[in-house]
């Protein structure tokens, strides 16, 4: 199903210096690939309230409860994010391969999320090849 080719694999630098980048040639049910994988480093997103309820001393407790939640990519991600967007930019199929658990699928979700511009046009047996 999968054969890599000895001694094809580099590792470049991404913008993070945690997260590297791997390039290899394979071989996929018979077909030659150019692969590149990275890595994330947990969740690349955070909830937050808007720029107005910053300052919790001046913000009445029960007004949060009403206010809206965003999700952001935090300052110490935004090396990740970039690191995908322009890894996923150069690639025909994008594959998100997480841990099989809640935390794999939230943190999958939010890598589509920050990749929204990604083409939707996929197969959808690739894009849904979780649930199989």
């Amino acid at each position: 199903m999968f054969s890599a080719h000895r001694g094809q694999m580099v590792r470049r630098e991404g913008r993070s210096v945690y997260n590297k980048i791997y390039n290899l040639n394979a071989e996929i049910l018979g077909q030659y690939a150019e692969l590149s994988m990275t890595s994330v480093s947990g969740h690349l997103m955070e909830h937050c309230f808007g720029s107005d309820m910053k300052n919790w001393n001046t913000v009445p407790v029960r007004t949060l409860f009403d206010a809206p939640v965003y999700r952001v990519v935090p300052e110490g991600m935004k090396n990740i994010a970039r690191t995908l967007e322009e890894e996923s930019a150069k690639c025909g199929i994008l594959v998100i391969w997480t841990d099989c658990d809640r935390e794999g699928e939230s943190i999958g979700a939010e890598i589509a999320e920050v990749l929204g511009n990604y083409p939707k046009s996929y197969p959808p047996s690739i894009k849904e090849s979780h649930q199989a």
